[in-house]
């Protein structure tokens, strides 16, 4: 996780300055777990930014149709909650009071339980087969059945794909017991 972690350059420095102005404007405390809550708010804005720019991985089929991995409108859906909820967290505290959260964040608690619980943003099993190919090769009797090598499969690091969504899981997971925490 560290390799990714170096690779988002999150600075919880500036983050931290960014909550202390705006709190500071608005004559507002703030906490070290409201900036915590922000810097791993903004590894999920990297990370789903990330996963974004593999939106076009497909296989392609003889028959030359193709299925796509990961399906753009669900992660475009959560990258508009995560971006609503980290200017709440910077720049709009009172929509984090227990009044106004249910309003201005109406769909948030219930979006990253579905991304936790059904990942509805990427076909499971496809990617792991895909990245069990990468990391095994493909066994020759499966060679019908490989997902490596069909559609545009060659052009992404799938090896660095895995450590992207699995450390995207993990601060997805990290974030649905924070707001499951708040219920």
């Amino acid at each position: 996780m560290s390799f990714i972690g170096n690779e988002l350059n999150i600075n919880k420095k500036e983050i931290e300055q960014e909550i202390k102005a705006d709190y500071e404007k608005l004559e507002i405390a703030y906490s070290q777990a409201l900036v915590d809550e922000a810097v791993m708010v903004s590894c999920l804005q990297s990370l789903l930014a990330e996963l974004e720019d593999h939106t076009e991985l497909h296989i392609a089929y003889d028959n030359g149709s193709e299925k796509y991995i990961f399906d753009a409108n669900e992660l475009d859906r959560l990258a508009c909650e995560l971006e609503d909820y980290y200017d709440s967290l910077v720049e709009f505290p009172e929509n984090l009071e227990r009044d106004n959260f249910d309003e201005f964040h109406a769909d948030l608690i219930d979006t990253v339980e579905e991304f936790c619980s059904e990942a509805p943003y990427i076909n499971r099993d496809m990617f792991e087969q895909l990245c069990n190919e990468v990391e095994h090769g493909i066994d020759p009797e499966d060679e019908d059945y490989a997902l490596y090598g069909t559609g545009n499969t060659r052009e992404f690091d799938i090896a660095k794909l895995k450590n992207i969504e699995e450390c995207f899981v993990e601060y997805l997971n990290e974030l649905n017991s924070q707001l499951n925490f708040r219920i």
